[in-house]
């Protein structure tokens, strides 16, 4: 609707290549059909920059001098300020404080900013009555909602209120608790995935406002709080990114620095940024024996071996991980045990020695299982898969990549990508181009969304397979180039370590001949992100299109 009323007031105006920024006024607006026209009227002025602006800062742009509607109707702010004053007055203080929420809030959370006002559940009530808010269904329970509209409108007013630092901590507390109490594995884990994961924008402004506020240690605790959290729910970048600007703040040494900087070693490393992940585990390591803290040095022990190990330096990496492994059995630490035994199974793997990989996942697996842990679990069954593919057994790695995406489903984001791209490698080896096709565009969007570098470059690689074996040699040279670029081979070499991408990489050169595949890896290497998406695209949709003929 949005779009149809820009192209009637203004047929001159494309939006295209604009979607994204469509998609978020329409969400500001949520979709409201008076809000659409009102905004959609303001774009052929202002342009689409200049109403996105202007509904962040407020809801003035959104007016109209039509004769035919109520006064209270012709702008929207009218609209909601008629339903306002109906309310009492202790009903619009909490209206001004829904405005802190981002995404919804729980009857808990609004109490926690509200244990001032009389009768909460009351007011909420007459919010609910006056419909400045509505209840939704959520993943966990009942949550509310106010419109976007509604909540601009009262953000303007809570700006104005002398307490609002103190309602911002009170809510910051209140996450924090929430967040504390969760567990990442176990029965529960799916559920407080879910609940976390409704959490997480208004802990993403908890932590900026406590930084803003200068109060580092709040801010601290909730990153420390979030890592495993933004981990399992496929977070990771947002996570980095925050704990990196609260890290701005703290002084070198001490506690503070410490939790952040092994909150920011594990993230960078789910990332696979290991340059990061190096130098922030280096750095706890050394804080965490200089403090005599034995826990954090465990951890930054195993990500620092385990990065170790992906980066060229095996040996060592591997001797941290062992130190690491035992340090944090004799600590009872979970789930660094687990981290510890996969860095020791690609140590084995990079060397050569196929049998100990194994075993250490095999041990890795009876660990997790012994937990509950079904996220880790059903990362080790994908690896077991991943092992079975460089067997030469794609049927047993199919079988086990789908029990692992199974065991994943929606709960378990980052392991359910994983599984996707294994089950594609196993399609593609087992003569089903066309499964592959489609299991690569759905990896490809989860690869995308979590925002790691080696599950796009695997990505990339499925899509190299799939242009080998429809005779497009250049386009899977190119792209097996292009993957190299995103995210390296651990064995220091340009060949994958993984044996299906080797031998599809060595098919693709042999079909070109020695110097056409050297100038296609060279036009791979500097082609960029962009067009080699486009490529990767190309490929899929060649495939995709036998698959929907039949």
């Amino acid at each position: 609707m949005f779009v149809e009323r820009v192209q009637a007031s203004a047929p001159t105006l494309t939006l295209a290549g604009h979607e994204e920024q469509v998609c978020r006024v329409v969400r500001l607006l949520d979709g409201v059909p008076l809000a659409l026209e009102l905004a959609a009227a303001r774009v052929r002025l202002l342009g689409l920059t200049g109403v996105e602006d202007g509904l962040r800062a407020g809801l003035d742009i959104l007016s109209s001098t039509a004769p035919d509607l109520p006064a209270r109707q012709r702008t929207i702010s009218g609209t909601i300020e008629w339903s306002y004053s109906r309310l009492s007055d202790d009903a619009r203080r909490l209206c001004h404080r829904v405005a802190l929420f981002e995404r919804g809030f729980t009857i808990e959370a609004v109490e926690a900013i509200a244990s001032d006002l009389p009768n909460v559940l009351e007011l909420l009530g007459e919010l609910l009555d006056a419909r400045l808010i509505r209840s939704v269904a959520a993943r966990v329970g009942i949550r509310f909602v106010a419109l976007g509209t509604v909540r601009t409108f009262a953000a303007a007013r809570l700006a104005g209120e002398p307490h609002l630092a103190e309602h911002r901590r009170h809510l910051a507390r209140h996450l924090l608790a929430q967040t504390r109490t969760l567990a990442d594995c176990g029965p529960t884990a799916a559920v407080d995935i879910a609940r976390f994961d409704e959490n997480a924008a208004d802990i993403e402004a908890a932590i900026r406002a406590a930084r803003e506020r200068g109060e580092v240690s709040l801010a601290t605790d909730l990153v420390v709080a979030s890592t495993p959290w933004w981990l399992a729910s496929g977070r990771a970048r947002e996570g980095r990114d925050l704990s990196h600007d609260v890290r701005t703040l703290v002084g070198d040494g001490g506690p503070v620095e410490l939790a952040l900087r092994l909150a920011s070693a594990q993230l960078a490393y789910h990332l696979t940024d290991w340059p990061s992940a190096i130098s922030h585990a280096t750095a706890a390591r050394d804080l965490a024996i200089a403090t005599g803290d034995r826990a954090a040095e465990a951890t930054a022990a195993c990500y620092l071996g385990a990065a170790l190990v992906v980066t060229g330096s095996p040996e060592r990496g591997q001797e941290l991980a062992r130190a690491a492994y035992d340090l944090a059995s004799d600590l009872a630490l979970y789930p660094i045990t687990a981290v510890a035994l996969s860095a020791q199974a690609i140590a084995c793997a990079i060397r050569g020695d196929f049998d100990g990989e194994r075993r250490h996942y095999e041990r890795r697996l009876a660990v997790v299982r012994a937990r509950q842990d079904n996220a880790r679990t059903a990362d080790t069954l994908n690896t077991l898969a991943e092992i079975a593919l460089d067997a030469d057994d794609p049927t047993g790695a199919y079988d086990l990549a789908g029990a692992a995406r199974d065991l994943a489903g929606v709960a378990f984001p980052p392991e359910a990508r994983d599984a996707t791209i294994t089950l594609a490698r196993a399609a593609l080896l087992l003569g089903r181009p066309a499964e592959a096709a489609d299991l690569l565009q759905t990896g490809l969007t989860q690869a995308e969304r979590s925002g790691q570098s080696l599950a796009l470059a695997q990505c990339i690689r499925v899509g190299a397979g799939l242009a080998t074996i429809s005779g497009q040699a250049a386009v899977a040279v190119r792209l097996f180039a292009a993957a190299q670029e995103v995210s390296a081979s651990p064995n220091g070499t340009t060949i994958p370590v993984e044996s299906d991408f080797a031998t599809q990489l060595a098919h693709a050169r042999d079909e070109l001949g020695q110097t056409a595949a050297r100038q296609a890896w060279l036009l791979g290497e500097i082609a960029g992100l962009p067009e080699t998406k486009r490529s990767v695209m190309a490929v899929i949709a060649s495939h995709r299109d036998t698959l929907s003929t039949r």
